[in-house]
Parts: structure tokens; C-alpha cells; sequence
């Protein structure tokens, strides 16, 4: 009765309090630009040369409704490890580890 919902739903071990969730599928969008200038050069009779320049621009992937992963922000502190929240580690941890943890990546 714990675990992935989908898993519990299958194996059929369905409840009064459970309730099945369906999350949308990320719908992730990039734009692409790409331009090709060709131009071909005569050499000999029986020699062309087909050459071109080339550009290409690719964005990065993002989603309009924001439910992609961002970066971590290693200067931002985690609100719910800091003060009181944080995590307590016992004495002969803290002496291997010669410091005491940083938690950042909000």
C-alpha cells in the first residue's frame, strides 16, 4: 500500500482513502534556426567544389506551464534545512568530515 500509485493500482490493492492521480505529460519546447548559403565553384571541367556556409541555432528546452527541472541555485540556502530545520549529525561525523554541511540548492 505504498510506493508508485500506478503499481498499487495494478496489483490491485485499491482503498477506501485511495485515489488514483494522473500528472499531464511535460510538454517541453525548443525553437531551432538554422540557415545554409550554398554557392558552387568550377575548378576544372570535371571538379566542383559545393560549398556553403553554415549557421545553426538551438534553445534550450523549456516548458510554458514551468513543470520541467531547473538548475540548482548552490547560493540560494533551503529554507526548510536552515535554523532549527537543520539537520543534526552526531559529533564523530562532523570530526571526519572536518566542517559542517552546507545546505544550498534551492
Amino acid at each position: 500500500m505504498s510506493g508508485h500509485q500506478w503499481a498499487t493500482f495494478l496489483l490491485g490493492a485499491m482503498g477506501d482513502n485511495t485515489r488514483a492521480r494522473s500528472t499531464p505529460t511535460l510538454r517541453g519546447r525548443n525553437h531551432f534556426w538554422g540557415f545554409y548559403f550554398p554557392d558552387d565553384f568550377k575548378v576544372s571541367q570535371n571538379l566542383t567544389l559545393n560549398l556553403g556556409l553554415r549557421w545553426e541555432y538551438d534553445t534550450p528546452i523549456w516548458d510554458p506551464q514551468y513543470r520541467l527541472s531547473r538548475n540548482l541555485d548552490f547560493t540560494n540556502p533551503i529554507p526548510e534545512m536552515q535554523g532549527a530545520n537543520a539537520p543534526v549529525f552526531p559529533a564523530s561525523v562532523l570530526a571526519i568530515r572536518g566542517s559542517r554541511p552546507v545546505f544550498n540548492g534551492a
